[in-house]
């Protein structure tokens, strides 16, 4: 039987125009084969299903009875019905069946066909670079039609080296191809797996701006990338062994030669396929990429230090002079751009691998007026101060310094840069719960802080809000600070108990601006229930003021003889609501009637009022003595207001018994 691959071959030598006779002898088959597979166009032939040689309802039944073992249902073939059927194929049929524990599905076969996709991953290895063992990523991107393959060795791999890799590859190639086989890791990937995973939003767009599509392949079924675990494969086996390594760069150089050059001319496979032959036939079915297409980039932002130089990657970079401030550094995978502004200043390669503290400036750059400051000093007098804000500090200092791994002068001066940032007292409860909870990470123990700060801010917002309300509550002159829950309703029957109750807690008469008077005898409860819905409204953050009649009549009187009674109104209009207490108890003047009605006027359908009275508005003239200047009062309180009477309700003083004869 000639492999897939062979016949992939057959068929594309014959497209390319070589002869029957020219393909034999060069694939060493004959030559009615090969007129056979181009005549099925490189396609295997479908083979017609076989039946089994038992009955399926009969291997159901035994598998049934016999508890789903397959040796039982072996042996009762044999003994009872006579079949010797080998128990291998027993087995086959089994799983064929679905009885049995059926074969792991493999994804979906997709046929190799050119320009239809590529396939990406990434490998950890352990390589020797310069006699010591060195952690590092290996990418690798894989061409599943032509099999070119594209490596590089990186230290760590996040997502932007992840795009560095995929346009220096896609360039180098000049071509894309239209969909990109992944993993189910987070490089790319936003959340989901397989069909339903989503990509992050800075990943496709980058896949969009070169012409692809990532997708990722099923849970469970790398075999999908199956070209590019053979890749993987051939890394391991035949790269890496027999071959020296000074360094990164040396490394990324030999992957490189090994990868486009040598591999490329390498026959593949069964079918000998050559990537480079191969690569001529495909790339009429691929994107072509522009030769200006932007390489990716990071932003990150730096300071000019004293000495003219900028700090990235352990590394000092010179900039020009007489520039000082923040400059712009754009990170490439090969190169530094240093911008400030718009304006593009210099270009630095990047620095090579495992270079620290090294100084980097153009050759015809003016000598500079010092040397970067030395960073290797030590964090001695950091944990002192540490140490000295309290002792709490210095036992959460003791435990983590003991911890396996941990950078002691990183960790000594970040954590005081983040003293530094924080109260004393905020800093040592933090460091407090830290230790509590054994905690060393920095970056939990800054969400400590986080979230104990803002505990603290809502304390303090609740305190303020609290002493807000008792401000309010103590400029407002209540004498007694009534509630309505403490009412006696079941004294007064009579009283619609439902309707202030629904008022109360609605606080409608607040944004509808409307008033509310109680008119009744004395001692019926007119000014408790007034004054709980002062206090209710001025704890729901409103302003309020409580008033007697008789003493706003007087405010009023003592304004005219000083020429204030603007300021006077100004004041009590000011007000979100304003409660008058005992009106009809005093007799006023015609000037004092016509400030009050002024103020009552302006309050009108602005803000509520509270009115409290044991005169019915048929008796109010009696005391105003203005009967055209009572009855426009009456219409405007009348008009946006609710009006309890209380006529009908018992007086809830105590009587006090009568002194005896």
């Amino acid at each position: 039987m000639i492999e897939a691959e062979k016949r992939k071959a057959i068929y594309l030598l014959h497209q390319s125009g070589l002869s029957v006779r020219q393909i034999a002898r060069r694939l060493g088959v004959s030559r009615n084969t090969v007129k056979e597979v181009i005549a099925q166009q490189g396609e295997p032939p479908q083979r017609a299903p076989v039946d089994p040689p038992v009955d399926p309802e009969l291997l159901r039944t035994l598998y049934e009875q016999c508890q789903g073992r397959a040796q039982r249902v072996y042996e009762k073939l044999r003994e009872e019905h006579g079949v010797d059927l080998p128990y291998s194929s027993l087995t086959r049929w089994l799983r064929q069946l679905g009885l049995s524990h059926p074969p792991q599905p493999r994804c979906a076969r997709v046929p190799d066909e050119p320009g239809a996709e590529m396939q990406h991953d990434t490998s950890p290895y352990v390589v020797t670079l310069a006699g010591q063992p060195v952690k590092l990523i290996a990418s690798l991107l894989y061409l599943r039609y032509s099999k070119r393959r594209y490596l590089r060795f990186y230290r760590s791999f996040n997502r932007f080296k992840m795009k560095c890799f995929f346009h220096q590859a896609l360039m180098h190639w000049g071509h894309s191809a239209p969909l990109c086989i992944i993993d189910n890791t987070n490089l790319a990937r936003l959340r989901g797996l397989g069909a339903n995973a989503v990509m992050v939003p800075e990943m496709e767009a980058f896949a969009r701006q070169h012409g692809l599509v990532y997708r990722c392949h099923a849970p469970k079924h790398s075999d999908r990338k199956a070209g590019e675990e053979r890749s993987f494969w051939t890394v391991e086996t035949n790269f890496l062994p027999g071959r020296t390594f000074q360094n990164l760069e040396d490394l990324n150089q030999q992957a490189f030669e090994w990868s486009t050059v040598r591999m490329e001319q390498r026959p593949q496979g069964k079918g000998r396929l050559i990537p480079a032959q191969a690569f001529e036939h495909e790339q009429n079915f691929l994107l072509h990429l522009p030769a200006h297409l932007p390489a990716p980039y990071q932003i990150h932002d730096r300071w000019i230090d004293q000495y003219g130089y900028v700090a990235f990657a352990a590394n000092y970079y010179w900039a020009p002079e007489p520039l000082h401030g923040q400059l712009t550094v754009l990170e490439y995978d090969q190169h530094l751009v240093l911008c400030q502004g718009r304006q593009r200043l210099l270009e630095y390669p990047l620095a090579p691998d495992g270079a620290r503290g090294q100084i980097f400036a153009p050759k015809d750059a003016p000598p500079p007026r010092g040397q970067p400051p030395n960073r290797k000093h030590s964090s001695t007098q950091e944990e002192a101060h540490l140490r000295a804000l309290d002792p709490a500090v210095g036992v959460y200092l003791d435990f983590c310094l003991k911890t396996s791994g941990l950078q002691r002068h990183v960790f000594l001066r970040r954590l005081f840069l983040f003293s530094r940032r924080l109260t004393p007292e905020l800093f040592v409860a933090s460091v407090r719960r830290a230790h509590q909870y054994q905690i060393s990470r920095l970056d939990v123990l800054e969400r400590i802080a986080q979230l104990l700060l803002t505990h603290v801010v809502e304390h303090e917002y609740r305190q303020r809000c609290e002493n807000a309300r008792q401000q309010r509550l103590h400029r407002a002159r209540i004498p007694e600070p009534w509630v309505l829950e403490t009412y006696p309703f079941a004294r007064q029957p009579k009283l619609n108990k439902k309707a202030i109750q629904a008022l109360y807690d609605s606080s409608s008469y607040l944004t509808q601006n409307q008033n509310i008077l109680w008119l009744g005898p004395t001692g019926v409860g007119k000014t408790g229930l007034a004054t709980s819905f002062l206090t209710h409204a001025i704890r729901l953050g409103k302003t309020g003021r409580y008033v007697l009649f008789a003493q706003l009549i007087t405010e009023l009187y003592q304004s005219i003889a000083d020429h204030t009674q603007a300021k006077v109104l100004k004041h009590y209009l000011s007000y979100d609501i304003l409660q008058i207490d005992e009106l009809g108890y005093v007799e006023v003047e015609p000037a004092q009637v016509g400030l009050f009605f002024t103020l009552l006027q302006q309050r009108h359908k602005k803000k509520p009022t509270l009115i409290t009275s044991n005169l019915g508005f048929a008796d109010w003239n009696t005391f105003l003595k203005n009967p055209s200047l009572t009855a426009a009062l009456i219409d405007r309180l009348t008009e946006n207001s609710h009006v309890f009477n209380l006529h009908d309700c018992v007086s809830l003083r105590p009587k006090r018994p009568a002194d005896p004869a």
